[in-house]
């Protein structure tokens, strides 16, 4: 990660942002306990907690942080994903 003032600079743009952007970005595990275990550590790093984790509506499991320059990050878990030997997500 690197932070926003200084890709704002490197962008020559404002850093001057406000409210929620319409966009989170996502982590996908292989795991509940993956999903709880990297929340855990991300926290204990200095992420500010959003949402704690927990079961979804659509039968997954996730939790949100946002990092340092306020981004909001998802990290989550389904049982219908399928990861390939590389451990990405496949998109099929």
């Amino acid at each position: 990660m690197y932070p926003l003032d200084k890709l704002a600079e490197d962008a020559e743009i404002s850093p001057e942002r406000s409210g929620f952007p319409g966009i989170t970005l996502a982590i996908n595990l292989d795991s509940k306990e993956a999903v709880a275990e990297l929340y855990k550590t991300v926290i204990e790093k200095g992420g500010k907690p959003l949402v704690e984790p927990r079961q979804t509506f659509w039968g997954g499991y996730d939790c949100y942080f946002a990092d340092p320059d306020g981004n909001a990050w998802e990290i989550a878990w389904a049982p219908f994903w399928e990861f390939d030997e590389q451990g990405s997500l496949k998109m099929e």
